[in-house]
């Protein structure tokens, strides 16, 4: 938790089982990470999602900084 906290207010990846999503770490807690300006991203085109997106944790397999 405390590795992800100073990475707060950076753009990341994240990687989901099967999906991986771009957007601005605005919140990490012990259960969850939240984002804004989230974006899905695909094969076919990046898909941009509205206010803040919050992943449970446990969903989360990889976080890398960009």
């Amino acid at each position: 938790m405390r590795e992800y906290r100073r990475h707060l207010g950076r753009r990341v990846l994240l990687h989901l089982d099967g999906a991986t999503l771009d957007g601005v770490l605005v919140r990490a807690d012990r259960d969850t990470v939240a984002l804004r300006e989230a974006r899905m991203l695909s094969a076919l085109e990046p898909s941009d999602m509205d206010g803040e997106l919050i992943v449970e944790r446990v969903a989360l397999v990889w976080m890398q900084v960009v």
